[in-house]
């Protein structure tokens, strides 16, 4: 006897339950642009009876629409910055594996490409729920933290340079970003070149090198050796881009690094090679301290100081020591000398945030400071690796 059974029974539908982290990321934003364009200029100006005048709500009125467009300015940059990420996590994969970054994404273990519409960047990888839509295999988490690292790092370098009109920078140059803004917005294109752009390319440098260390903070997480090409090339740039422009940098410059002391030829790449051998020294002592010869430290330093000079790249040292004494503390000292660029990455920030502040403390290395303070300054932490790096041949464990 044949027992026929129905389709219902046999078939059991799975319940597609609702994306709640998805949704909850949607709401976040949905309640920030509330927040921005009604909830604070209520708060900032608040209605009273005479408030229903026409005078007063079109004050009101305006506030609404600056904060609009302030937020969706935000939004755009941190869009842009978390592409910039997605794409850099490619790079970091593609380019020491020797393989085209020229093509969409793919799952990593089925290499079934992802379709478009999750390509979004944060948000693609919430709608795929952590998986391939096709093998279903869990694709890491790594790719949308470096897609948010990136975009609040554009994010945090437009607004402590453009936005604040170079606050940060430890100088008082009028730059002309509020002007220049005026003419891109009404479109006085034909205006631009007699403006200053010097803080905008300062921008972009501070952009390139920071994005440089990420990408090769993300080689050495996947253990992959940084390509000797792609080095030489960003410092090329680096050097390239500053020899064109020399006085940009001109408030990082140290005052015993004057004109009349350099020889002419070198006077447009002294400023780059100074802080590339600072840099790179101070790189080569941390390898030198944990035997790791392909941290990428010597490039992340060297990079870092073609661009911030002797002094500053010597105070990103010190902030970086800071915090890997920091790490000690807390008990995340392996994970920060496994992946020693991420605290590099840090230590440029907080360089950036603190650079002026910092530049007017009297004992910390500042431009105003003179060579023999700068190598007194580098003398304590070079005789410790020296004694480190001793005991450690003489007493292995």
């Amino acid at each position: 006897m044949t027992l026929v059974i129905s389709n219902r029974n046999n078939i059991r539908k799975k319940k597609r339950h609702p994306n709640w982290p998805l949704r909850l990321i949607l709401a976040a934003v949905v309640l920030s642009l509330l927040l921005t364009v009604v909830a604070v200029p209520l708060f900032r100006y608040r209605l009273d009876e005479k408030a229903f005048q026409a005078a007063e709500l079109v004050i009101l009125a305006n506030m609404i629409m600056t904060n609009l467009l302030g937020w969706f300015l935000f939004v755009w940059v941190f869009f842009f910055g978390a592409c910039l990420g997605s794409f850099l996590n490619v790079f970091a994969y593609r380019i020491p594996s020797k393989i085209t970054i020229l093509g969409s994404s793919r799952c990593p273990f089925c290499l079934a490409p992802i379709p478009g519409q999750y390509n979004f960047p944060v948000l693609g990888w919430f709608a795929l729920r952590g998986r391939c839509g096709t093998c279903r295999l869990p694709i890491s988490p790594r790719y949308f933290v470096v897609e948010i690292l990136a975009g609040s790092l554009l994010v945090f370098l437009f607004l402590s340079e453009l936005v604040s009109n170079g606050d940060c920078l430890p100088t008082d140059k009028p730059f002309q970003m509020e002007s220049l803004a005026r003419a891109l917005v009404a479109g006085q294109f034909g205006q631009l070149g007699y403006y200053d752009w010097t803080l905008p390319r300062i921008f972009l440098v501070h952009c390139f090198v920071g994005y440089s260390v990420l990408t090769a903070a993300l080689m050495r997480l996947d253990r992959f050796r940084l390509p000797p090409l792609w080095k030489t090339i960003s410092l090329l740039l680096v050097f390239l881009v500053l020899a064109i422009w020399p006085d940009d940098f001109g408030f990082a410059r140290s005052t015993f690094q004057t004109p009349g002391r350099i020889p002419e030829l070198l006077q447009r790449v002294d400023f780059q090679i100074t802080g590339f051998l600072v840099g790179s020294f101070l790189g080569f002592q941390y390898s030198n301290l944990t035997k790791d010869w392909n941290s990428g430290a010597v490039f992340a330093f060297g990079l870092l100081g073609a661009c911030f000079g002797i002094s500053a790249t010597i105070s990103l040292g010190t902030l970086f020591l800071a915090l890997i004494l920091v790490s000690f503390a807390v008990g995340l000292h392996r994970l920060a000398l496994r992946l020693p660029l991420f605290v590099v990455l840090l230590a440029f920030v907080l360089q950036l945030l603190l650079w002026k502040p910092l530049s007017a403390i009297g004992f910390w290395p500042n431009t105003s400071a003179n060579s023999v303070t700068l190598l007194l300054f580098l003398l304590p932490g070079s005789l410790a690796v020296s004694v480190a790096s001793y005991l450690r041949i003489t007493r292995p464990q």
